[in-house]
């Protein structure tokens, strides 16, 4: 983490737990959301915490614990993964309509992309910058079945995001 230490967290009590030195879990912070999904340190040293259950984005303070509400969706179920690029904007995404989110300081969210698949379930920022990320699809599937359509759309889906950001970044470098 931000601090040194090592964070963890747990579900299905919504816990934010550090870890010092001294290898003693200690809680940071509870959530009335079921699920901590994933969590990753913002530049001024917060914690950024993705939860389900109903679907919310946290900044929790380490020295403070002060927790605070960056974002919340009724029509998701559950925000999944995070990832925050070098000049702290905030990227998340979802399950239930499987939508890639931007939240950037002092800026209001926004919905980046829509995937068409149920979920978003890893984002990473590459080293030029470029927002790549997972998805997965639940729909119409049968124990066992692999989900050859699905492979195939979130490589299409990958691609036509690679290449909306890579625009994007050719249209601010002119």
């Amino acid at each position: 983490g931000p601090d040194d230490s090592l964070y963890a967290a747990s579900s299905p009590q919504g816990k934010l737990l550090r870890i010092g030195s001294d290898g003693k879990a200690r809680e940071l912070c509870a959530f009335a959301e079921t699920y901590v999904w994933d969590m990753v340190a913002d530049r001024n040293g917060n914690m950024l915490v993705a939860t389900g259950t109903p679907a919310r984005i946290y900044r929790v303070s380490p020295a403070t614990r002060k927790k605070e509400l960056l974002y919340g969706s009724d029509k998701e179920s559950h925000f999944l993964c995070l990832a925050v690029n070098s000049a702290g904007t905030l990227f998340f995404g979802s399950s239930g309509l499987g939508a890639l989110y931007k939240k950037e300081e002092n800026r209001e969210t926004r919905l980046l992309f829509d995937t068409y698949e149920d979920e978003i379930s890893a984002i990473t920022i590459a080293r030029d910058g470029a927002v790549c990320f997972a998805t997965a699809s639940q729909r119409g599937r049968r124990l066992g079945q692999v989900g050859s359509v699905s492979i195939v759309g979130s490589i299409i889906g990958a691609l036509i995001v690679w290449w909306v950001f890579d625009m994007m970044k050719t249209r601010a470098q002119t």
